[in-house]
């Protein structure tokens, strides 16, 4: 059975991405796990956090998990085995140790910050998770609401896709909405077509996803964030599936300034698979 983990923190954006988390679950026939992780306070005196304190975190934590466990159960009718677990210590390790228990099909977060680039890529919590978990990392936009999956976007430098894509992680998804996918390359050399490493690559990818017929876009531009979010909305994608590998548009994305012209479409959760 497919697993969705869901870390909780209990603030709107998280509980939001708990019910997408649910709403996906349901369309994959999958179960659901929500984790907490709390953390002790940091205190800046000799004297240690006393018992009480730590027992009444997590009491507080339990609490509010199992709220949430209930009213996501409730919507879910009985359709979907929900789970909540309680955890202490650091969070993405706790997070990751848990996946490797369970072997999830992915995590979902919800995205953090206050600019739309912020939201997605920039909160301590997520930017950590994109560079470390292992697993497949939906970052989820505040208010997005699961409908379905209609449109897949991967974003592709035509760069060693052998290792780098993971062909049967996005065949799982575009199979089970019976979803579009759609591959973009952006040329960032205006002028230039592919070179011949490039189109052995592509040629190659085409290979693998073949059985998924795949829509391929090959678009020239300097910005290629800019060109990314146009893309985005123009095929009205609803998950841009990225690989955060050296100097690809996700690490690029995480490096780089705010601006406008970076900005995802607010609507679009990004999916990280790593290579």
């Amino acid at each position: 059975m497919k697993t969705i983990v869901v870390p909780i923190d209990f603030s709107p954006v998280s509980v939001n991405a708990a019910y997408y988390a649910l709403d996906f679950a349901l369309a994959i026939k999958g179960n659901l796990a929500l984790v907490h992780v709390y953390q002790y306070p940091v205190t800046f005196s000799e004297v240690p956090v006393s018992a009480e304190i730590i027992t009444q975190l997590k009491t507080d934590a339990v609490k509010k998990i199992q709220d949430l466990k209930e009213k996501l159960v409730y919507r879910a009718e009985g359709a979907v085995n929900i789970y909540a677990e309680v955890k202490d210590g650091g969070i993405i390790k706790k997070i990751e140790d848990y996946c490797s228990f369970i072997q999830p099909y992915a995590v979902i977060m919800g995205a953090t910050g206050k600019s739309n680039m912020e939201r997605v890529f920039f909160g301590s919590n997520v930017l950590s998770a994109i560079q470390h978990l292992s697993w497949p990392l939906m970052i989820v936009p505040p208010n997005a609401k699961f409908t379905t999956i209609s449109n897949v976007g991967l974003a592709c430098d035509l760069r060693d896709v052998t290792e780098s894509v993971h062909v049967d992680m996005i065949k799982s998804i575009v199979k089970a909405f019976r979803a579009r996918l759609h591959l973009l390359h952006v040329n960032t050399e205006l002028g230039i077509t592919l070179g011949t490493s490039e189109r052995e690559e592509f040629d190659r990818l085409r290979e693998m996803l073949n059985e998924i017929k795949p829509v391929f876009h090959f678009i020239s531009g300097v910005n290629i964030e800019e060109e990314v979010n146009q893309f985005s909305i123009k095929q009205k994608l609803d998950l841009l599936v990225v690989v955060p590998k050296k100097h690809s548009l996700l690490d690029r994305m995480i490096h780089k300034s705010t601006s406008s012209q970076m900005a995802l479409h607010a609507q679009v959760p990004v999916m990280s698979i790593h290579e």
